[in-house]
């Protein structure tokens, strides 16, 4: 049986009013689609992410997995782009907190190179939303799921 763990946490909707659906974190594995990279640059328009999740301790609460991303190329094959793991152990007003990590070369000497902070403000079945740290005008990632794509 599987568990559904509900963090009981309320996002805001993507126009401000208060949507008050409850962030699910066994949502997030899947195939998504970013449609706005907002002002930030780790996550490009239309790049498609395989998620991978699972629960770190049944009963704890904290989650765990992957990200690989892909690029669809004009014949509509797969580019391998990137691979990243992600934790989920904090929350924070009421939303989920991604701890994201590079599993790559990076260049520069700076020792947080390739670690990305994320907050989860909203996650549907078909579409979830991302606030980064950064102090950009538009600080929000937003996703659909694909659920007609296969990554390789």
């Amino acid at each position: 049986m599987a568990t559904l763990l509900s963090f009981g946490l309320f996002g805001c909707g993507d126009d401000d009013d208060e949507d008050m659906t409850p962030i699910v974190l066994d949502l997030l594995g899947g195939t998504w689609e970013v449609v706005s990279q907002g002002d930030q640059d780790i996550f490009h328009w239309e790049e498609i992410l395989d998620i991978s999740s699972s629960q770190i301790h049944e009963g704890y609460g904290g989650y765990q997995g992957s990200i690989d991303t892909y690029f669809l190329t004009s014949d509509g094959s797969q580019r391998h782009d990137r691979t990243f793991t992600w934790t989920c152990l904090e929350v924070e007003n009421y939303q989920p907190l991604l701890d994201v990590v590079h599993q790559g070369d990076l260049d520069g000497d700076d020792a947080s190179a390739g670690n990305y902070h994320y907050k989860i403000i909203k996650l549907t079945p078909t579409h979830m939303w991302w606030e980064t740290t950064s102090t950009g005008r538009d600080n929000i990632i937003k996703f659909k799921r694909r659920d007609d794509i296969r990554t390789e």
